[in-house]
């Protein structure tokens, strides 16, 4: 932005609003960028409100260009990866176990955030504000906390398998029914977590930035995707929640699944090393001389 010079008249016109094309008193002893300027944002006082301007792209282009290299990369690899598996599992009977069935939905799960989520988040780091609607602010990030929820609680069933599996040998194990059953109670449970972020997620106009457009000098407003809730109580409440649903819970879980596992194969291993050195330690009977 080239520097120009306002009038103080001139600034108390439209406070909170600012025509870049606007012609200015040059003799002036107020300098505009001089006031504040860092990272492409030019912050210019007003008697009400600050306003600050910043600029449509967010990066240098080198520093775009790996973002947008980064992304590309892993977007295929997701999609390469996950569905590899998805096809595997399906195409073939006899890989249709129950842990497979539970890596088929972590890949299912992964593929979603890859789809939806992964190009708005590149365009949500790259330029300033939320370019889409408020549609696809709500889908998106409702697709993505369910695929994050949906893998976790994966995650868990995977757990409790192989807990029954190891701990509980002689118990009846999962079968196939029972796993799409435990599979569509996952879902529906990330989708019941998820509903209040996505009733609460909101294209809002931010008040106090400005987003430049180009070398023509021309602002609009900013518009962020983000929840709005009534009051911040209720934000609490909320983050809480999906703290302990899909962090504390889970991870407190998995950690004591496994470590019982480990346990038990510890206690299993135990015994046959110390016959194994026992036996290793007899002497063999002499052969008897006729």
């Amino acid at each position: 932005v080239k520097h120009k010079r306002a009038t103080v008249s001139q600034l108390l016109l439209q406070a909170g609003t600012f025509n870049m094309n606007e012609k200015v008193d040059s003799n002036s002893s107020l300098s505009w960028p001089h006031m504040l300027t860092f990272n492409g944002t030019y912050k210019y006082p007003y008697p009400d409100h600050n306003i600050s301007y910043v600029d449509f792209y967010l990066h240098q282009p080198p520093v775009a260009a790996v973002f947008i290299i980064s992304y590309l990369l892993i977007f295929l690899l997701c999609m390469l990866g996950n569905g590899v598996v998805c096809f595997i599992v399906l195409r073939s009977k006899h890989m249709r176990t129950v842990t497979n069935l539970f890596i088929l939905n972590l890949a299912v799960s992964d593929l979603l955030v890859g789809i939806f989520c992964m190009p708005t988040t590149l365009l949500d780091n790259i330029i300033a504000g939320w370019p889409f609607g408020s549609m696809v602010c709500k889908m998106s990030g409702m697709v993505q906390g369910i695929s994050v929820s949906a893998s976790v609680f994966t995650l868990v069933a995977i757990a409790v398998d192989r807990f029954r599996c190891i701990v509980y040998p002689f118990k009846q194990k999962l079968t196939i029914s029972t796993a799409v059953v435990i599979l569509a109670v996952i879902w529906v449970l990330a989708i019941a977590i998820m509903c209040p972020s996505a009733v609460m997620l909101q294209v809002q106009e931010e008040k106090s930035f400005r987003v430049i457009l180009g070398y023509s000098n021309q602002t609009s407003p900013i518009y962020w995707c983000r929840e709005d809730w009534p009051n911040q109580e209720m934000r609490k409440i909320y983050t809480t929640v999906l703290f302990t649903n899909i962090y504390l819970a889970p991870l407190s879980l998995i950690v004591i699944m496994y470590a019982r596992i480990g346990i038990a194969l510890f206690n299993k291993a135990a015994p046959v090393g110390g016959n194994r050195a026992k036996s290793s330690a007899t002497p063999c009977p002499r052969r008897s001389r006729r």
